[in-house]
């Protein structure tokens, strides 16, 4: 029904008379036909009957007819359904007949519409290229009609877009005959001209560059003779400079690489830029740098790159050795592409330099990272990045980031961390980057001078090869570039930490590819050396010159940051390998080294290492002082803490390896070097020894495998950390340090301050403490005892005090004018208890079940002098520190006396609480033997200032002490015999005790006496005791024994029994005694006390060997007399070799006979 009407309505339509109306009514069905498909459907059987009328009419001067017709061939030339219908043949004819139109007609409106019906035709490829030629001469005309009207010109460009879209590779071949007429109206003052000609150029833009041959000739004579001089009339008209400049940057791309050969003909081009470049109008210069992407298209094509990067792409391919060796083969080639570089490159290079707009140095950066682009992998070529790369970065660098500039910083940042860790991605970013590469190319986005400035950086990706190690410099040139101390001095704290990060982050990727290259095992050792040398040295430069005055905590941070990079970045095999060495080349060494230095602690004879400038060590401990260092300024720098703390939070880097004691040692020796220097500086090192023990500890409680904290061996192992925890004390040993102590709330929780600088101890004590029972429990899993660990602590603690005696002594007549503490003595206190704590809590606690329980086990000590095993505990070198501190501290209350020191009450009651758990024989006498001599001196201390000390609570807990002590003489295990040999040994300290002005001192004694020595028979008494036991004997409170025979010897002193005293007395003990005892001047004074002075810390301990000589010598002038002779004792640390035997010396007739003999 729809198709009957429908060809009813055509056949009245060819029937009208008046044309004009028929195709009125024609296109009115068209146009109605268009939106119902069965309508299209039904005037596509009618259409072709149509076409034949159509042409005749097109040709009519009558211009209404002739445009109606015109429009309704259009729509039948256009429509889908429509142009299947027309044959060969039949568009043929269509297109001879348009063309015949365009050409001849004199109507402005046919021939618009003439060229229009041949920009929208859908015709096959195969029906316009028949007519190709025809249809290019009618288009050419149509560009420049000669009614000059710029409609006509505009459908004109539309059909050329067209036909290029169809037969592209005609209208290449044939651009030198349509591409004229377009590019020439680039220069019209008619703006809508331009802007047709320019998107016209666009959309061919394709398939005209490169441009071929003819068509690069035609442009060169057009430029030669009209175009060229017009662009130098227009580059003096500021108006004009805009569209003149886009105009020349097609006139380059059309030119094309060959034409660009003409030296002269490049030299008289580039005028024109060389003008807008300089102008002061943003607009301009933008114009000016997009404009120049067309010279780097026409400058770089194609062929030439792919013929220089041919062997370097293979190299990459193969993800093998740097290609620098690759290159070698093209150097010639290199060169001349280098000449044409440095032409594109000298512009760019001036505006970035130069403070012109952000928006001009923006477009200026994408011109350049196009450049790069498009150099391809020839970019990474060292000469040529010499020419594109570094300048550009070294001039955006050092200009630093801004509030404006921020994202290009940012983008040239990124840039070069892409090159830098190309040499871990390479093979990732290679294949991202030629993936990138062809989808530009198959887009069409590689030529022409249209390319956005604000275009995203990632539409031009760079293929960044790996980078050769020996260009390793360069790459931490440009990190220092972005924090050079010029530059950060000028920037705002918030920039200064973008900087930062910036660097850090290149830093690390650097040395990301470094460790590639390190872990190849082609890389040469002299290679390696060299790579850790440049980096060691770039770290210094960076730390040294950083400006700790201003903003010093920030800066501080970022300085530390970059040794940690080093550390988290380098193996640990290459750093603590003994393979390489760096020289220590730091410049706070050399000052150190060189600076004042004053009275300080010897520790050079006690077996630490030391450091000095220029030494050879390993790449670990350099980054350890260097860090170290780094600290070092700050503490100069700055009189509070706040520095150290900041960056001392980070100080666990220090301890990053697997093994904390690989670097300890350098830690050990840099803090050393400063103990003889100013007060402020060495005081300043207790906060950062407290960070780095926190530090050390935290890591030594987190190590899995606790065998990783021992090295070669056990001794070696812990060396180090005895003389790491050494440190404090040594500090504390100067005379100039005067500190005073204040008690808060409980006397645990005291505050100890600086009269100098209020620097608290406290946590220094609190770190010291905790960093000795990590490393004590470690040992102890690890060896299944501790005690050998805090041995070998507490006899470098008591080295110390030994070989600083002079020191200590300074140090206390300093004090005499002042009643202040002394923190040496609370420091060597809270430690004593700490140790005293420690040895109660894990060992002498449970010794009893020990003995009872493990058997054969238990810790044996085995004697010279004895032929069996003995049990006992470890524990001599740490009373052996308890009886230095107690001499130490009695020497600074001699000094002191009106000084009540809480931290000796608490000393006192932790002795008591410790001798409260002795049980063993052996330690009972080992502890008698240390402290026998200190606690004696204690006692007569107190006697003699009893009427100021009396109220205190010092008297009271050292009586706790002593209780304590005659406590566990008679609860020994064995038991001890208490007989003339025991108590000869004890004559100083029950002189003062008996008869001591405190009645708790003197009544516990007493008592002691009584039951211990007040029924023995055969009682020798040294003769320091006889007058206090004349005067408690004559008053009634002592008991003496009644049955027993007294026998003087001819200096008035009591006889010895004579006994073997090995069989009854521990070795250490008998080892003790010697002939010198008995010989020995009188150590009372005029009130019958003890000289503590002469007797305190002055009084050198004698060596094992002379003593056993004196032993041997002593018990042969015994053995001479068959019996001691007056005055004289036997030896105690041999067996005795009379020929009796001890059987027979036993019985009551020997004993008379050696009596007889000895009268």
């Amino acid at each position: 029904m729809a198709e009957a009407l429908l060809r009813r309505e055509i056949e009245e339509i060819k029937t009208l008379a008046d044309r004009s109306t028929a195709y009125a009514a024609l296109l009115h069905l068209q146009r109605l036909s268009a939106d119902d498909p069965s309508s299209m459907e039904a005037l596509s059987l009618h259409s072709p009957s149509l076409i034949p009328l159509v042409l005749s009419d097109i040709h009519r001067q009558d211009e209404e007819i002739s445009s109606q017709a015109l429009k309704c061939l259009g729509f039948m030339l256009y429509h889908p359904s429509l142009v299947p219908t027309v044959s060969e043949g039949v568009a043929q004819s269509v297109l001879e007949s348009l063309v015949k139109l365009i050409m001849t007609t004199r109507m402005k409106a046919v021939c618009n519409l003439g060229i229009w019906c041949i920009s929208i035709q859908q015709l096959g490829a195969a029906f316009v290229e028949f007519s190709m030629d025809l249809l290019l001469k009618a288009v050419v005309h149509a560009l420049d009609n000669p009614f000059g009207s710029l409609s006509t010109t505009f459908e004109a460009m539309q059909a050329v877009m067209k036909l290029a879209a169809q037969l592209g590779g005609h209208m290449r071949d044939m651009s030198n005959i349509w591409v004229p007429p377009v590019y020439r109206r680039l220069l019209s003052t008619d703006k809508r001209e331009r802007n047709m000609a320019e998107r016209c150029l666009l959309k061919t833009k394709s398939i005209i560059c490169p441009p071929p041959l003819l068509l690069s000739k035609a442009v060169m004579l057009e430029l030669k003779q009209k175009l060229l001089p017009s662009m130098m009339d227009a580059v003096h008209d500021h108006r004009q400079k805009v569209h003149m400049i886009q105009a020349w940057g097609w006139y380059i791309c059309l030119l094309g690489s060959d034409a660009l050969s003409d030296r002269h003909m490049v030299n008289k081009m580039l005028k024109i830029p060389e003008q807008t470049f300089s102008d002061p109008d943003p607009q301009i210069q933008i114009a000016s740098l997009v404009a120049w992407e067309c010279l780097v298209d026409a400058l770089l094509p194609p062929q030439i790159i792919d013929l220089l990067m041919k062997t370097p792409q293979d190299v990459i391919q193969q993800i093998g050795p740097t290609p620098s060796a690759s290159w070698r083969h093209c150097n010639d080639k290199i060169n001349c592409l280098l000449k044409r570089i440095k032409v594109m490159m000298m512009p760019l290079q001036g505006i970035i330099a130069s403070k012109c707009d952000i928006s001009v140095r923006s477009c200026c950066l994408k011109t350049w990272r196009y450049l790069l682009h498009k150099l391809d992998l020839v970019v990474n070529h060292p000469s040529i990045l010499e020419t594109t790369l570094w300048p550009i970065l070294k001039s955006v660098f050092s200009r630093g980031p801004d509030h404006q500039s921020i994202g290009l910083w940012t983008s040239c940042v990124d840039l070069l961390d892409e090159l830098v860790l190309s040499k871990i991605k390479v093979g990732e970013m290679a294949t991202t980057a030629e993936q990138h590469s062809d989808n530009l190319v198959n887009n069409g986005a590689l030529a022409g001078p249209a390319i956005n400035c604000k275009a995203s950086w990632k539409d031009f990706p760079v293929k960044w090869s790996p980078w050769d190690i020996s260009n390793l410099d360069l790459h931490l040139e440009m990190i220092g570039t972005i924090v050079s101390p010029e530059l950060m001095a000028t920037l705002t704290s918030e920039n200064r930490t973008q900087a930062f990060n910036a660097a850090l982050k290149i830093f690390r990727s650097v040395l990301q590819g470094v460790k590639v290259e390190l872990k190849r095992l082609s890389t040469q050792y002299d290679r390696v050396q060299i790579c850790i040398k440049t980096i060691f040295k770039f770290t210094k430069e960076v730390c040294e010159t950083i400006n700790l005055e201003q903003n010093s905590n920030q800066l501080l941070w970022i300085a530390l940051e970059f040794v940690k990079v080093i550390r988290e970045e380098l193996a640990t095999n290459i750093l603590a390998s003994p393979l390489y060495w760096v020289s220590l080349d730091l410049k706070y060494i050399h000052d150190l080294q060189c600076s004042e230095t004053i009275d300080y602690p010897n520790v050079s004879d006690l077996g630490v290492g030391s450091l000095a400038y220029m030494d050879m060590i390993s790449p670990i401990d350099y980054t350890t002082i260097l860090y170290l260092s780094v600290i070092a300024q700050s503490v100069q720098e700055k009189s509070d803490t706040d520095g150290i703390i900041l960056a001392m939070q980070h100080s666990n880097i220090l301890f990053g390896t697997v093994n904390p004691l690989i670097n300890l040692h350098a830690i050990v020796c840099f803090l050393n070097m400063h103990l003889g220097k100013p007060v402020h500086g060495r005081l300043s090192w207790l906060p950062v020894w407290k960070f780095i023990a926190e530090g050390l500890k935290k890591h030594v409680d987190g190590v899995n495998d606790l065998s990783q904290l021992t090295t070669d061996g056990a001794t070696a192992t812990y060396d180090a950390v005895y003389w790491f925890l050494s440190y404090p004390f040594l500090i504390l040993l100067f005379p100039e340090l005067v500190f005073t102590s204040r008690s808060i709330g409980k006397p645990s929780e005291k505050q100890l301050i600086s009269s100098h600088n209020e620097l608290e101890l406290e946590p220094v004590i609190e770190a010291w403490k905790t960093l000795f029972g990590s490393y004590s429990l470690a040992y102890q899993m690890l060896t299944s005892s501790m005690h050998n660990f805090t041995e070998g602590l507490c006899e470098l603690l008591a080295r110390v005090l030994n070989e600083n005696i002079r020191i200590l002594q300074d140090s206390i007549e300093s004090l005499n004018a002042k009643a202040q503490n002394l923190v040496t003595v609370s420091v060597y206190g809270e430690v004593v208890i700490h140790m005293l704590n420690h040895i109660q809590l894990l060992n002498v606690a449970t010794s009893e079940s020990k003995v009872s329980n493990k058997g054969s086990d238990n810790i044996l000590l085995k004697t010279k002098g004895s032929d069996h095993r003995r049990q006992c505990s470890s524990i001599k070198n740490s009373l052996g520190l308890v009886g230095r501190f107690l001499g130490l501290s009695l020497t600074f209350m001699n000094a002191n006396p009106l000084v009540e020191h809480e931290v000796m009450s608490r000393v006192f009651t932790t002795l008591a609480s410790f001798v409260g758990h002795l049980v063993l024989k052996q330690d009972i006498l080992s502890f008698l033997e240390i402290i026998s001599e200190a606690l004696a001196q204690w006692l007569s201390f107190c006697a003699l200032m009893y009427g100021k000390m009396k109220q205190g609570n010092t008297i009271c807990q050292l009586h706790r002490f002593w209780a304590q002590t005659l406590d566990c003489l008679q609860r020994s295990q064995p038991s001890i015999v208490f007989d003339s040999f025991f108590l000869k040994d004890q004559p100083s300290l029950l002189q003062t005790a008996l008869d001591h002005p405190h009645p708790p001192i003197s009544n516990s004694s007493i008592a002691f006496w009584n039951a211990i020595y007040g029924q023995k028979g055969y009682m020798q008494y040294h003769h320091c005791l006889l007058p206090v036991l004349n005067k408690l004997s004559r008053s009634g409170r002592i008991n003496l024994p009644k049955n027993s025979r007294v026998i003087l010897a001819k200096n008035g002193c009591l006889l010895k029994e004579p006994r073997d005293a090995s069989h009854k007395y521990g070795e250490p003990m008998l080892q003790k005694r010697n002939s010198e005892l008995d010989n020995a001047e009188d150590p009372e004074n005029d009130n019958g006390h003890v000289d503590i002075v002469n007797m305190g810390l002055r009084r050198k301990r004698l060596k094992m060997s002379e003593h056993q000589k004196k032993l041997a010598g002593h018990q042969g002038r015994v053995q001479g007399i068959h019996g001691p002779g007056p005055g004289m004792d036997v030896g105690f640390g041999q067996k005795s070799k009379h020929p009796l035997g001890k059987k027979e010396l036993r019985k009551p007739e020997h004993i008379l006979e050696m009596l007889k003999r000895a009268s």
